[in-house]
């Protein structure tokens, strides 16, 4: 009923503020470790560019394949019980 979709709206408005919050957190740390990196000179601005749009990349893929985790978790618990 009610109490069930307000729950699972509230857990569903937390994870997505969680996810953009762990995306944007890692961009500030990024991009402030890498200038820190091309300010001495251990690093090109490029070359922190490009590992920004790395983790940028790799971390959306993630968050895109994260809710198809409970349905390979329904099959494997469908699977044991025919196969057991």
């Amino acid at each position: 009923g009610f109490k069930s979709g307000m729950r699972k709206a509230i857990w569903s408005a937390f994870f997505a503020a969680l996810y953009n919050f762990v995306i944007f957190g890692s961009m500030g740390v990024l991009f402030w470790y890498g200038s820190n990196l091309a300010i001495y000179g251990f690093s090109t601005p490029g070359t922190v560019q490009a590992i920004f749009w790395l983790f940028a990349i790799g971390a959306i893929r993630v968050g895109q394949a994260a809710p198809s985790f409970s349905s390979v978790m329904h099959a494997r618990l469908a699977a044991s019980e025919l196969f057991i």
